[in-house]
């Protein structure tokens, strides 16, 4: 058993200070967009959270054009965290969407200006069943699996979710998972709701796990099975309320169905493939693009790419001759609740010798799982570098220093006689301009207790 799965509520505001207080970097400025359910009734709403992290006081981000939903601000939060001396600010605000009409409906990207540059959320998209339409299935209890797509390659992720839905008070529950077999898994979480559906509230429990295949062929992924006690109800407010026993129970297993997956072997790759399946993006900036010879400029690049943010490899960087590059750890986002991640690569350039310098954009090899070709991601124009000579650069180089032959004089004897006669050396002060030498540190309310068991 890996542990209890419950519902935590939400945390408005908190401020978390981990390590030493040095000088405070904030991360990468982001903007992400999460909806606390895709799939909902006309009697039901949702709600969208915009987060932007890596930036105080950010403006609030403009909403895309939403016909489909009637929209309400639904207040907004912050968090602070210093951790080694990096700050990091993720600022929330969140809308709660009513759909208008059912069917398949898209939530557009968010946008938000910060400094100089555009920050965009990715879309995301929805299902709205017609009103009193109730989950298909026997009793109160539903258990629900799917993927988010009956079809991948080999290497690609996916989403696999259980639902457990349920109109009534259950107790002793516990869902056993299927068995991913061949599909490496890797927890997304846990998030517990309610919606309206046939006239009725439900409470919605969902669990998340991203699983990747590893061979090809026809897999079936079994269904899940939820044990737990349906709690009944006698009619007397006392004898049901839960602090004195909450009523007589029945014990049920309910059981989801199986799903089954089509893995598509790899096309054969090209070289220099980084081993990406799906949507990759990849985003490039150096500052400052005017320097002087020995100083540095910083070269950040973001990839995002679905899966787990570790396994992004850093994108290809080819320099020119007269540039040293001293890379930085990585610093890995995942998306809260989300399958896709970013990871943030940071270079340091140091140039040698001046003039104009350009750098090939950072590009990365991967295959789009929609066409199955091969795509590159890459910034959207090679780096450039306007590098000045040092200052003092054309001075002429100090004179060494000179030496002068004197003789020492026999003040005194020890107590054994001797004569003594010796060379001293003192060296003359340097003259002229001192070198300048300069150095760049790189631095660098729910199920109550759901236990799962794996």
């Amino acid at each position: 058993m890996r542990g209890w799965l419950g519902f935590g509520g939400r945390l408005l505001g908190s401020l978390a200070i981990v390590g030493a207080l040095g000088t405070r970097a904030f991360a990468q400025p982001t903007l992400t967009a999460t909806v606390d359910k895709r799939e909902l009734s006309m009697e039901d709403q949702l709600v969208l959270t915009l987060a932007v992290e890596g930036v105080q006081n950010a403006p609030p981000p403009i909403l895309p054009p939403l016909p489909d939903f009637d929209v309400t601000s639904a207040g907004s939060s912050q968090n602070v965290q210093i951790i080694n001396g990096a700050m990091s600010v993720r600022i929330e605000r969140n809308y709660t969407l009513g759909p208008k009409h059912p069917g398949t409906l898209t939530i557009g990207p968010a946008r938000v200006t910060v400094g100089a540059g555009l920050l965009q959320s990715a879309p995301i998209t929805v299902h709205v069943t017609p009103a009193g339409k109730a989950p298909a299935g026997e009793g109160p209890v539903v258990v629900r699996a799917e993927l988010d797509q009956p079809r991948a390659f080999v290497g690609q992720q996916l989403v696999y979710t259980v639902q457990v839905l349920r109109r009534v008070q259950i107790a002793n529950a516990r869902l056993e998972p299927p068995t991913f077999e061949g599909l490496p898994a890797r927890d997304l979480g846990q998030r517990e709701g309610e919606r309206v559906m046939g006239g009725e509230r439900w409470v919605v429990t969902e669990i998340r796990k991203a699983i990747v295949p590893t061979r090809a062929g026809k897999l079936t992924i079994p269904g899940p099975a939820l044990s737990c006690t349906v709690l009944l109800r006698s009619g007397d407010p006392f004898l049901d309320d839960p602090i004195f026993g909450g009523g007589r129970g029945k014990r049920v297993t309910v059981r989801g169905p199986t799903v089954e997956l089509d893995v598509q072997p790899m096309p054969k790759a090209p070289p220099g493939f980084s081993g990406l399946v799906g949507a990759v993006a990849l985003e490039a900036q150096v500052t400052p693009v005017d320097l002087q010879v020995g100083e540095s400029a910083t070269l950040t690049v973001t990839v995002r790419a679905p899966g787990a943010p570790a396994q992004i490899p850093a994108p290809r960087l080819a320099l020119p001759a007269g540039v040293r590059a001293y890379e930085d750890k990585p610093v890995e986002q995942a998306g809260e609740g989300d399958a896709a991640g970013a990871r943030i690569f940071k270079t340091a350039l140091v140039p040698s010798q001046p003039g104009d310098l350009e750098i090939p954009a950072p590009a990365l090899i991967y295959l789009d799982a929609a066409t199955g070709r091969f795509e590159t991601a890459g910034a959207k124009a090679p780096i450039r570098l306007h590098v000045r000579a040092a200052a003092g650069a054309a001075a002429a180089a100090p004179r060494a220093p000179s030496v002068e032959k004197r003789e020492v004089k026999l003040e005194g004897e020890d107590l054994l006689p001797q004569k003594v006669r010796e060379a001293a050396l003192e060296p003359d002060r340097i003259d002229g301009r001192a070198l300048a030498t300069s150095a760049t540190l790189v631095g660098l309310p729910g199920l109550g207790a759901v236990a799962m068991g794996l």
